[in-house]
């Protein structure tokens, strides 16, 4: 699947006008808006449907939002490798830059579940709607109790159908900035799991950054690397073939959109 691209046809004066001064603040307002009004049913009636329905709901919201998105910032994506998509449920390791990501993977890819920090699940409404599409929490500084909760859910989830999503950086990390080494968690789920691991970079950073705070139109590209196959491997050989190919792949989309990865400090390990 790929995004409409970006018509060559110039926006309104009022348009272009309210995209360069207000267009963030607008989108926040009116998606925070769809957000509640639709959250609010979901959650009461999310439990008597069953989770494909949901998942199907949760998409058809996330598509308004790009709308949204698309209108009151000039932002749109676009997806290459889809063609490396395995046909059995897999793992995704997913560049975190911003926001923007969680508004967009579930566009492209299979149905899934999310590896999230357990603190985000206790975000009021939100953490609610987390809870009814499967996501998967994951507790800091829990050590092994926490990892192997986390391995026991992912399975769970995979053998139920559905694919998994996991940030292996373990926090967003702005655009132009690497990890020393990626989260070992993610290694060891992607060896336990004997499941395709699938690379997912991206330049979102570059248009949705955490500060400054305007979003910026362009188009955002996502890029769906070659699986790697975990069978007979360890969690550190994992971790280094898939940080390798997402830190070379994200830095060359960074450049595409303007951005000197020279330039940029090398964030420390976590």
């Amino acid at each position: 699947m790929t995004a409409p691209h970006a018509t060559s046809t110039s926006p309104p004066s009022w348009l272009a006008m309210l995209r360069a001064h207000g267009g963030t603040a607008a989108f926040l307002l009116s998606g925070l808006g769809i957000f509640v009004a639709a959250a609010l049913p979901f959650v009461l009636l999310a439990p008597l449907l069953a989770p494909a329905r949901r998942y199907a709901i949760f998409v058809a919201w996330l598509r308004a939002e790009h709308l949204l998105l698309r209108l009151f910032c000039g932002l749109t994506f676009q997806v290459s490798g889809l063609e490396h998509l395995p046909r059995q449920p897999s793992l995704v390791f997913a560049k975190h830059q911003s926001m923007l990501e969680v508004f967009t993977l579930p566009l492209f890819l299979p149905p899934q579940a999310w590896v999230l920090k357990e603190e985000l699940l206790e975000i009021p409404l939100f953490g609610r709607v987390a809870r009814l599409l499967g996501a998967i929490p994951i507790r800091r500084g829990s050590g092994l109790e926490a990892l192997e909760a986390m391995l026991d859910n992912g399975l769970r989830a995979l053998k139920a159908g559905r694919w998994l999503v996991i940030f292996p950086e373990g926090t967003r990390v702005p655009a132009g900035q690497r990890v020393q080494r990626l989260k070992r968690g993610a290694g060891m789920l992607a060896a336990a799991a004997g499941v395709p691991l699938v690379p997912v970079a991206h330049n979102a950073g570059c248009f949705w950054r955490r500060r400054p705070w305007p979003i910026h139109g362009g188009t955002v590209h996502y890029v769906i690397g070659p699986a790697i196959d975990p069978r007979g491997r360890k969690a550190p050989a994992l971790n280094r073939e898939a940080q390798d190919w997402l830190d070379a792949t994200t830095a060359a989309l960074e450049q595409q959109a303007g951005l000197v990865q020279a330039d940029r400090p090398r964030a420390s390990g976590r």
